[in-house]
């Protein structure tokens, strides 16, 4: 407050009110001159918090190039053996065919196990309709029909 303004008294109604125009009024900012040793001091700071703020943002942009980079050969390297892996499985799934075969499987069978093939079909033919049924046999002996064996180290099977 000024000492050498007259002093105003508020308007009638308003006696006991605590503002004063004066405190209403906006205020001047004083201006204070500033030493050029603490202007040169501050400057020096804020320059040295600026180049560490971008010193550190370059750092963590190099930083996450190399970490691309390391991820991309190792992408690279996970591909790679994908590809020979895939290779590999089309081999075996070619030898798996060819173990498989029908004709790979009877040649094993015959030259390592000793298996032979088997012989044409053997098939009993019924006598004539009328001949066997209710009819008398002779007191000969009856007449064997030699079958032809798919073994032939076993012989020959007879049926009665």
């Amino acid at each position: 407050m000024n000492s050498s303004a007259p002093a105003r008294r508020a308007p009638a109604g308003r006696e006991g009110s605590p503002y004063r125009r004066e405190d209403l009024a906006p205020r001047k900012p004083r201006l204070v001159k500033i030493d050029s040793r603490v202007q040169s001091r501050r400057r020096l700071v804020f320059l040295g918090l600026s180049l560490t703020v971008v010193s550190a943002a370059l750092f963590g942009l190099l930083a996450l190039t190399v970490l691309e980079n390391q991820q991309a050969f190792h992408i690279a390297g996970l591909r790679k053996a994908a590809a020979e892996r895939q290779a590999r499985y089309e081999e075996l799934m070619v030898e798996v065919d060819r173990l498989e075969s029908p004709g790979r499987i009877q040649s094993e069978a015959q030259g390592r196990l000793g298996m032979v093939g088997a012989g044409p079909a053997a098939f009993l033919v019924a006598p004539p309709k009328g001949s066997a049924r209710g009819a008398v046999s002779s007191p000969t002996a009856p007449e064997r029909t030699s079958l032809s064996s798919p073994f032939p180290d076993k012989g020959a099977l007879t049926a009665p």
